[in-house]
């Protein structure tokens, strides 16, 4: 007797393959890299807008944060203005002070004479009960996540209560006002102008002569 034996199972034929693979295999050498190439194109600038996206959406939310204007500061005129975040993050604005006096102090955590002289400052601060305000920019010069918690630390064991912001990384507003050292200190009147400045360490008896004639009429 004649055994029959079915014959095996025809392979897939290639224009049934699915997807890219499938149209590749029909492609000269030439072709197929061609295509490839067109495809890692494609993804490629499509990671790069994802990026582009995402960056322009950071710079949206701090686009007033930072210095506003490039003014250098003098006496008799207006402080220049900025706009930086507090500890909890909310934005405060320089300018949106005006109304009354304030003393613009500059500061970091690793700065001893401006450790010094916040007891003072917090004095003052307590003692005008609401007539002046007092605030620090933190110059810390790190990452802010970084300044921020170092900042709050410094803040709870010093017992400060006036209002701490947070300087960028690159101490965009220190240096806008052109400084080279810290502490330094500014003092505002009411229009928002500069009356007087203290480049360097601050005594309680000149804290307190310059918060007077700020005072005054």
């Amino acid at each position: 007797m004649t055994s029959h034996s079915q014959p095996p199972p025809e392979p897939a034929k290639d224009r049934d393959a699915p997807g890219l693979g499938g149209l590749l295999r029909h492609l000269p050498p030439l072709a197929r890299v061609g295509v490839i190439a067109v495809v890692l194109g494609g993804i490629v600038v499509a990671i790069i807008a994802v990026q582009r996206s995402g960056s322009s959406g950071s710079s949206k939310a701090g686009v007033d944060a930072g210095p506003l204007d490039g003014r250098p500061p003098a006496r008799g005129e207006l402080a220049p203005d900025f706009a930086l975040p507090a500890l909890d993050g909310q934005i405060v604005r320089l300018s949106s002070l005006r109304g009354k006096p304030v003393v613009l102090n500059f500061w970091a955590t690793w700065c001893g004479p401006c450790r010094a002289e916040m007891p003072d400052l917090q004095a003052s601060y307590d003692a005008a009960k609401g007539d002046v305000v007092v605030l620090a920019v933190n110059a810390e010069g790190t990452p802010t996540d970084l300044a921020r918690r170092l900042a709050r630390d410094f803040q709870s064991e010093l017992e400060l209560t006036f209002p701490i912001v947070l300087d960028s990384p690159g101490t965009d507003v220190f240096n806008q006002y052109r400084l080279r050292g810290m502490p330094d200190s500014f003092f505002i009147d009411r229009d928002g102008v500069i009356r007087d400045m203290v480049i360097g360490p601050l005594s309680s008896e000149a804290l307190q002569q310059k918060l007077a004639a700020l005072l005054g009429p």
